[in-house]
């Protein structure tokens, strides 16, 4: 059999990583809380581990016992907040791995809208979208948005 080509090598290894780890929940957010102090670097690492958690997420039979319940609401605030502060590309990782669209919708309102100040009409409509928060955004907002 001819030898994996690196991406899927390390995407192989990083697998090994997570099914290893005792919470791979909590570990992705504390490498993306230690790494939000490393200004004008290129997120896409974190990016990439983020989106190969979800992948690896996706791919297991039986999620952990922190993807539901009482366990996830402490998660689900972290990842908010990392959401609210981070890059876009954290977005969409953030939102599965954590079910985002669950949470408490107060803080990422909030974020919607000083997105929509400062002209991040994109972004703010694309993260509301994506957490299923249309109804809770006002509607002149949201028309604004949209043209």
């Amino acid at each position: 059999m001819p030898p994996l080509p690196p991406h899927l090598r390390l995407r192989e290894e990083a697998w090994k990583w997570f099914a290893a780890l005792d919470n791979p929940l909590t570990t992705l957010l504390d490498m993306l809380d230690a790494s939000r102090g490393c200004g004008g670097r290129d997120p896409s690492l974190e990016a990439w581990v983020a989106r190969e958690l979800e992948r690896w997420l996706q791919a297991q039979p039986h999620p952990g016992p922190a993807q539901g319940g009482r366990a996830l609401k402490p998660l689900q605030a972290r990842a908010v907040r990392l959401l609210t502060e981070g890059p876009p590309s954290l977005v969409e990782p953030l939102v599965s791995i954590f079910q985002l669209q669950d949470a408490d919708r107060s803080p990422v309102l909030a974020h919607i809208h000083r997105l929509h100040q400062e002209g991040k009409f994109k972004e703010a409509i694309v993260l509301g979208t994506k957490l299923q928060l249309q109804a809770d955004l006002d509607a002149e907002k949201v028309r604004v948005f949209l043209t």
